[in-house]
């Protein structure tokens, strides 16, 4: 009897270890470590005392216009991208987080970090804008509008600067 009780043992150990489904957090996922992260990258919520502006730290990778499964490349600035978990509305988005309207991806939230020096923070939104109050410049394409903030010409909002805090 106790001899088959290891040999059960033992093949309940055989078809655990050859699970495929290795429990790693996907693309948009909270995290601390990397290794909670299928792709291996985790930013942290806060790197060297400072708050990085990832709520909960994120799970993502580095991308030049797509991703694995749902998840959406967003422009991180300098020619790079991260992956961000994919979303309609900033309601499908976790905590801390908002839906940019022209890439449908789930971006730090402006209101809980920052957008750098060249944006501000649309508080309705939680979404980045660039800001043309100092220079009254914008891109190609958009006008400075009486609210400070680069839009199209017919009033709408720009594609969000990406929030990369």
């Amino acid at each position: 009897m106790p001899r088959l009780l290891i040999i059960a043992a033992l093949l309940i150990v055989a078809v655990t270890a050859c699970d495929e489904s290795s429990g790693n957090d996907p693309i948009g996922a909270p995290c601390d470590e990397k290794d909670e992260c299928d792709s291996g990258l985790c930013i942290q919520e806060e790197r060297y005392d400072e708050f990085t502006g990832f709520t909960g730290g994120i799970c993502t990778q580095y991308c030049a216009g797509s991703c694995p499964g749902d998840a959406v490349c967003q422009d991180a600035g300098a020619g790079e991208g991260l992956c961000h978990a994919a979303c309609d509305t900033t309601d499908d988005c976790r905590d801390g987080y908002a839906c940019t309207t022209d890439t449908g991806a789930c971006v730090p939230d402006c209101r809980l970090s920052s957008c750098g020096d060249t944006a501000v923070c649309v508080e309705d939104t939680g979404l980045c804008a660039p800001d043309c109050r100092v220079d009254g410049e914008c891109e190609a394409g958009l006008v400075c509008g009486d609210d400070g903030l680069c839009q199209t010409e017919d009033g709408n909002p720009p594609p969000e600067a990406g929030n990369a805090p």
